[in-house]
């Protein structure tokens, strides 16, 4: 098991402007990036500071896309 990766103000900015260009909503951008719309929502407003390795890992390849 590896430990959780921390969402750093930095990324969280790169992820709000990534979802701004895409213009979708929340549900349809998290089937983009293969997460829940639970686990994005709270992500995107800010609320949630650490995530697991493979989300962390999903988020990377959705914003290096």
């Amino acid at each position: 098991m590896t430990a959780p990766k921390e969402i750093t103000p930095e990324l969280l900015l790169k992820l709000r402007r990534k979802n701004g260009e895409v213009n979708k909503t929340k549900t349809d951008t998290a089937v983009l990036i293969g997460i829940g719309r639970k686990t994005w929502e709270p992500i995107i407003n800010g609320n949630k500071q650490k995530v697991s390795y493979e989300v962390f890992n999903k988020l990377d390849k959705w914003l290096n896309s």
